[in-house]
Formats: C-alpha cells, structure tokens, sequence
C-alpha cells in the first residue's frame, strides 16, 4: 500500500453536515404526544422503519399501503406529510460545517456528499439530484435549511455546485 495524498473528503449529510430532526417537520401540525412517541428511541409506530425502507430504496408508493395497513390512517397521514416536507426535518446545517467546506475547498481539498436517503427527499432536501452522491458539496446547499421540498423532477446536475452527478 502506498501513502497516498489526500485529496478529497467524503461527508455523510444528516448529522454531519446538516442537522436532520424529525421533530422540527411535525411539531406544531400533529399533536405533541404523538410527536414525542415518533421521535422517541423506542417508537411504538415503526416510523422510521418505514423510512428506512425508503432509504434501502423502495419507493413511497409501495411501503405506503404497509403504513395504512400496519398503523391505520392517522399514522399513515402523519408520514405522508413527513415525507412530503422532508426539508423541514432539516433545521440548519450543522455547526462550524460552512467554515470546513470552504476551508477544505480553499485549500484544495474536494468536498463530497454522500447519502442513503430515499432519491425524492435526498433531492429535494439537499438540492443534489444524482443517485447515491452529489459531486462536489457546497459550503451552503439552498434548501438545506428547511425549506420545503419542491415540487419537480430532479434534474442532471447538482443545483448545490453546478456539476454533475458523480461518475458521469
């Protein structure tokens, strides 16, 4: 093995570049206690199984009908909205992370994204449109900050950065 110069970072994006709280998408539109089971550790609910059904990379249409089917209509509501304001759960990005990508990117370094989320709520939430990873990270992705995810097809290129997917 040889002692290779590094040249780039890879970066996961929730809970390392942006700070992603389920909580900050429901609160205020659901009722408090049914908020505090979903974001508890042991939710009675299987939220998050659902969604990492979505994150291994089925789509929302199919694990859906499951959610109805195991959790009844309230709860089934209540991860639609969810996913539908996937950007919401993303508050800020998280901090001193602006200052190391542009420190990085100053110096040289590529910065990387790289993501497990479900294709819709990863393009929509993080403005990075390619399968598995956006190109380059930007010190500011525009709608990291919990905005809501728009409503469109994702484009080519990488709205963060300019550039396209990875591998192309």
């Amino acid at each position: 093995m040889t002692n290779a110069p590094i040249t780039d970072v890879i970066f996961d994006f929730c809970g390392v570049l942006l700070d992603w709280q389920t909580r900050a998408c429901l609160e205020g539109h659901f009722d408090q206690d049914l908020v505090d089971a979903i974001c508890a550790d042991d939710d009675p609910h299987g939220f998050f199984r659902y969604e990492d059904r979505m994150d291994a990379g089925e789509d929302f249409d199919a694990i859906y009908p499951d959610v109805v089917r195991e959790q009844g209509d309230g709860i089934a509501g209540v991860f639609r909205y969810y996913i539908g304001h996937y950007g919401d759960a993303l508050p800020r990005i998280l901090p001193g992370m602006v200052e190391l990508l542009a420190d990085l990117r100053a110096n040289g370094y590529g910065a990387w994204g790289l993501t497990n989320w479900w294709a819709p709520t990863r393009s929509a939430s993080t403005a990075c449109s390619s399968r598995t990873r956006c190109r380059r990270a930007s010190p500011s992705p525009p709608s990291a900050c919990g905005s809501s995810p728009p409503r469109r097809r994702p484009s080519a290129r990488c709205t963060t950065c300019s550039t396209g997917p990875a591998g192309r």
